[in-house]
């Protein structure tokens, strides 16, 4: 059990790592709720998805947190579960 904490601490460490250099390279300066919504957001839909929902860094921080909601579909059926995911990202992400 220990290892698979600290195999999913790491993962989660690159996680982060890539939010943030992704946050220098085109511009944004996310604070510490923000980076860990994206954190959660990415670890979740893959490091791809963040370029996709800032549309490669030209959307304002109000129009991700909102378009992180749309992010609630699986096998193109919307899930409750992501919905709720979705919501609490958005709103650490607001905080």
């Amino acid at each position: 059990m220990a290892n698979a904490e600290k195999l999913l601490a790491e993962e989660l460490e690159d996680f982060q790592h890539y939010v943030e250099n992704y946050s220098k390279k085109v511009g944004y300066y996310w604070n510490k709720n923000q980076i860990e919504a994206l954190t959660s957001f990415v670890f979740n839909l893959g490091k791809g998805r963040l370029n996709q929902l800032t549309a490669d860094g030209t959307r304002t921080n109000e129009t991700i947190a909102n378009r992180m909601l749309l992010y609630r579909r699986a096998g193109g059926r919307i899930l409750k579960g992501l919905e709720i995911r979705r919501r609490e990202e958005s709103a650490h992400f607001k905080s």
